[in-house]
């Protein structure tokens, strides 16, 4: 079931281009101020890994009730729906199919390096959460990260993300290498590969770079980083599909 609704959303988040997909999460901003001000009448909130918590455990509990109570309803088709629903609003919040560029006029290596970065953030670490730990995970990561933009969390929102996106960013690129220029990048990526969560997006930059281009003064447009993109998650798509069926087996 996990291979049919991580196909369906992806199909769905690259050909059918949904108002939604530029819309997750809008409210997150005023869920927060509404925390904010229950927060600010106690003092034990004060600390901010009491905050982060009570601004995400409410919505993961809420979630996790409504698919406890709901997932077996008509033989788990219910949980079919609210897995395609979780996972698919869980993805983003911007569409990495169609990445809005910051500027024409800056760095274009910088910005296709930060946009590897967003991929493995926005993408295939909701597909490594997914896969090992279900929706629920998958909101609760989400959650997390988005709190990485609140200044009285985001130290630890950081953190806790950092060491989420360990396991994912080093598979993501292997994704890019395979699909890519493997004997530039995997040098760099062996010298990354035991490097401390906060280099996680450095190396996700800088070995999506070195896996798109075929030498050290090229330019990398963005078309291209996107090519690499989608190729990654067809083989991304690929490997899932065997580990599948020798699960079956």
């Amino acid at each position: 079931m996990k291979l049919l609704v991580i196909l369906l959303c992806l199909l769905s988040e690259r050909f059918l281009v949904h108002a939604i997909s530029y819309q997750r999460f809008y409210w997150f901003d005023d869920y927060y101020q509404a925390i904010k001000k229950i927060a600010d009448k106690n003092s034990f909130f004060a600390n901010p890994w009491a905050l982060l918590a009570l601004i995400v455990l409410p919505l993961i509990l809420a979630t996790t009730l409504i698919y406890l109570l709901f997932h077996g309803v008509v033989y788990g088709f219910m949980g079919l729906l609210l897995s395609l629903v979780l996972f698919f609003y869980c993805l983003g919040p911007q569409n990495v199919f169609y990445p809005v560029t910051q500027s024409e006029t800056d760095n274009a290596n910088q910005l296709v390096g930060d946009y590897f970065a967003m991929v493995n953030r926005q993408l295939f670490s909701v597909v490594f959460w997914y896969i090992i730990a279900g929706p629920i995970a998958v909101v609760a990561y989400r959650l997390i990260a988005l709190c990485r933009d609140i200044p009285t969390v985001s130290v630890q929102a950081n953190e806790i993300t950092d060491l989420l996106e360990w396991i994912p960013a080093r598979l993501t690129v292997v994704l890019f290498l395979v699909v890519g220029n493997f004997q530039r990048g995997f040098k760099l990526f062996a010298g990354y590969f035991f490097a401390k969560p906060d280099f996680n997006n450095e190396m996700v930059r800088e070995c999506g770079l070195q896996a798109v281009r075929a030498n050290e003064a090229e330019e990398v447009p963005m078309p291209v980083a996107e090519g690499l993109v989608e190729h990654a998650i067809i083989v991304m798509l690929v490997f899932i599909a065997l580990f599948t069926l020798i699960s079956w087996l």
